[in-house]
């Protein structure tokens, strides 16, 4: 009897415990749009995220690390970044020209995990 009562207070306990989770609630929920002369990057999760905007060959050579003054976008909202506020990236833009878009969620300020989408312009 006490055999049966053990696996059932673990398979509760197991159940409980790998339900709850201290992610964000969608991390891949950022989108981008090319425009003319931008980005729109949405937001549609339901955290913060900050984000760090580069020219995918300048990326390589620049020592920086996240932090929570960089641009942000508030949960379900969205921003638009000009070309021209893209670190690296020159005029006139050529097609073919990539920017990587780093972004990460305030969930831990010491070391926060830094998630990277590219773009091809």
């Amino acid at each position: 009897m006490k055999t049966i009562f053990a696996i059932i207070t673990l398979m509760a306990f197991l159940l409980v415990n790998c339900s709850t989770s201290t992610e964000p609630t969608n991390i891949s929920a950022l989108s981008i749009t090319k425009n003319d002369n931008s980005l729109k990057i949405n937001n549609d999760s339901f955290e913060t995220v900050y984000l760090f905007v580069v020219e995918r060959g300048r990326a390589a050579f620049l020592n920086w690390a996240p932090n929570f003054n960089d641009p942000k976008i508030s949960a379900k909202d969205s921003i638009n970044i000009n070309y021209n506020n893209i670190v690296g990236l020159e005029y006139p833009i050529k097609s073919g020209d990539e920017i990587i878009v780093y972004y990460w969620y305030k969930l831990d300020e010491t070391n926060p995990e830094v998630f990277a989408k590219g773009v091809k312009l």
